[in-house]
């Protein structure tokens, strides 16, 4: 967001702003496993392992909620 300041709140209603403005502010890296998981002879449970890592590049602390 070249050029933008905080002096007011930025408008969530606008979808595309928002999405690029978190891009940048929060970067993230996803990984997935999935796998079939056999614990008895001809039963096998689907499963998945999903890996994240979300980086923080937006300049201070991200609110919870």
């Amino acid at each position: 967001m070249p050029k933008k300041d905080h002096t007011c709140l930025p408008n969530f209603n606008n979808r595309e702003e928002t999405s690029a403005r978190l891009k940048a502010a929060l970067p993230m890296d996803i990984q997935t496993l999935g796998y079939l998981f056999q614990p008895k002879d001809n039963v096998f449970i689907p499963a998945v392992v999903v890996k994240t890592k979300i980086g923080n590049k937006a300049g201070h602390r991200i609110p919870d909620g």
